[in-house]
């Protein structure tokens, strides 16, 4: 299990954690809201050994690579959609029938030999999301990757992002801002405060009906309103 352990962090006179602790169990998706600036992304930074924490400290990783998905697909673009993924595959005993079978997941057997600029944006980030589990991590990060698209690409994305999961279960923290991405794909859920960080609400999503998820979801903007106010 990854553990956050009574951890701290302060970028001059700012604090961003202070104390924070976090479980988050293996093989699952834990979703992260919160609102703008508290500390989401500095939270994955650490995770992904990018920033070190004051105080405290972070267990379960290992001092393993993690693999990790960005707003934007990041794609090399002097290679094509297998380099790209087979790049990252590599490491793999079979790492040419590895980058295949991801790239049938993401669907886009007729594709492998386009650049990134000859392919949509949705297709894009389709690599990028079969680039991360082409990656041998425990630990997948996910920083907003379904933001600012229409409905029906990110529904298109987060069913990509499911079958890819299913057939490679991973220990996830998704930060997101939308609540229906978080109920859509999450096991648990966990809402920020504001500066200093501090969990104000956590939970289990994972076997809720259709109308505890709506009541769930109100809940959530409750509490995202009041902290934006």
């Amino acid at each position: 299990m990854l553990k956050v352990n009574q951890v701290s962090k302060k970028y001059g006179k700012l604090t961003v954690l202070d104390q924070f602790s976090l479980e988050v169990p293996d093989r699952s998706i834990t979703c992260i809201l919160g609102p703008s600036g508290c500390g989401k992304t500095t939270l994955l930074n650490m995770l992904n050994g990018l920033t070190k924490p004051d105080e405290g400290s972070i267990t379960g990783i290992n001092n393993r690579a993690v693999s990790r998905i960005f707003e934007t697909p990041r794609l090399l673009p002097w290679c094509t959609v297998q380099q790209n993924i087979e790049l990252i595959a590599s490491n793999h005993p079979e790492a040419t029938k590895r980058t295949t079978e991801l790239i049938e997941q993401v669907e886009l057997q007729s594709y492998a030999g386009y650049y990134p600029h000859q392919l949509s944006y949705g297709m894009q980030q389709r690599v990028a999301f079969a680039r991360a589990f082409a990656f041998e991590s425990p630990l997948l990060l996910m920083d907003e990757p379904f933001k600012g698209l229409d409905v029906k690409l990110k529904e298109n994305l987060l069913a990509t992002f499911t079958r890819l999961w299913k057939n490679d279960p991973r220990t996830v923290l998704f930060v997101t801002h939308d609540p229906d991405e978080a109920l859509e794909l999450g096991h648990e859920l966990i809402v920020l405060s504001p500066l200093p960080a501090s969990i104000r609400l956590k939970c289990s999503i994972l076997h809720l009906n259709d109308n505890e998820k709506e009541f769930l979801k109100k809940q959530i903007y409750v509490q995202l309103s009041n902290e934006v106010k």
